[in-house]
């Protein structure tokens, strides 16, 4: 099953830009956090202009007014002019990953991915430092730069593991995993999101990538495990969810097959207890076997002089049962049988 290079995973990352960071989270002065007490961002952003009328150097104002500038291109020019990589200050660094997530929403992901880079260089121990890294690893996976991608999720869960990105970096490292067709280590790395981070957002979206992992796999009990344990708990997730229940329906059908033939081909073993050139005796001895309650069939054996007639009692799935109850019918009935297969 081929799974769109554009992931879910990229999709949510619209939510993650909108709402994780909270633009006004990082230290503003008194008079910002006025304005944002009263909601009043039209006066803040006219108390800005203002500012920077009287000071156009003003790094920190630029920082705040690209931070809550309406227009996109106005808000990459100022936050582009507040990062000063000299001082590596908080400012320089929130501006960067702001401008950074600002070209992934802009589908110049060649772009993001030099802007990570950057950051990366210079803030390599900022708090913003896994988010980057996700966004960097985003732009190349959507890229089709799947190891360089999966380089750069893996350094989040080794250096910074009790980060909220660490689950998504896991998820991140699957998809390349699964791009690649390498599907067992796609399954490890989806199922560390469930076994370390069961609480995340990212939870839904690793037991459905698990389903379809296993369903490339053909391991069709997993596969339904995993889409149960999803339905159970996300019924309302994913608009898809019913083809790949389809895709689970014609595994399974595909492993009933199977499995039929593997029983058909599966030797099986009777016990003859007569064979007859006259019919009529044939006959006699089945009846014989039948009345007191036995598996009895009578089958005919072709022959080039004319056919033959043979009593099979009892059908076995090995020899050693086979051979068993052969001694008890003997025992029973004091001849000789042999044990033959079918």
């Amino acid at each position: 099953m081929k799974r769109k290079q554009n992931f879910p995973l990229i999709w949510l990352l619209v939510f993650f830009i909108i709402f994780s960071v909270n633009v006004f989270a990082t230290e503003l002065d008194e008079t910002m956090q006025s304005f944002i007490k009263e909601n009043e961002l039209q006066k803040a952003f006219e108390f800005l202009t203002e500012k920077l009328k009287s000071n156009p150097e003003d790094r920190e104002a630029k920082f705040y007014l690209g931070k809550i500038h309406f227009d996109g291109d106005s808000s990459f020019k100022y936050l582009s002019e507040a990062i000063d990589l000299n001082q590596r200050d908080e400012n320089s660094a929130e501006a960067l990953l702001l401008i950074a997530k600002q070209s992934f929403l802009n589908a110049s992901y060649t772009i993001t991915s030099e802007q990570t880079k950057v950051f990366e260089e210079n803030f390599d121990q900022n708090v913003h430092l896994p988010q980057v890294l996700w966004l960097s690893g985003c732009s190349y996976l959507t890229t089709g730069y799947t190891d360089r991608a999966e380089e750069q999720f893996s350094k989040i869960p080794q250096n910074v593991p009790g980060s909220k990105w660490s689950p998504w970096a896991h998820l991140g490292m699957g998809d390349c995993f699964f791009l690649k067709k390498e599907f067992g280590q796609a399954i490890i790395q989806y199922r560390k999101v469930i076994e370390l981070y069961a609480d995340s957002d990212a939870l839904p979206l690793a037991l459905i990538y698990l389903c379809q992992s296993y369903i490339e796999t053909k391991d069709v009990n997993n596969a339904l495990l995993y889409y149960n344990l999803y339905q159970d708990r996300f019924s309302s997730g994913i608009t898809d969810r019913e083809k790949i229940f389809e895709k689970i329906r014609a595994l399974f059908s595909d492993k009933i097959k199977t499995e039929k033939k593997e029983q058909r081909r599966v030797t099986k073993y009777t016990i003859e207890v007569g064979l007859f050139s006259n019919k009529n005796q044939a006959q006699n001895e089945y009846r014989r076997f039948k009345s007191q309650g036995y598996t009895i069939r009578m089958v005919e054996v072709p022959k080039d002089e004319g056919a033959l007639w043979r009593v099979e009692v009892g059908i076995f799935n090995s020899q050693k049962k086979a051979e068993d109850f052969k001694d008890k019918l003997q025992g029973r009935f004091g001849k000789a049988y042999k044990v033959i297969s079918r």
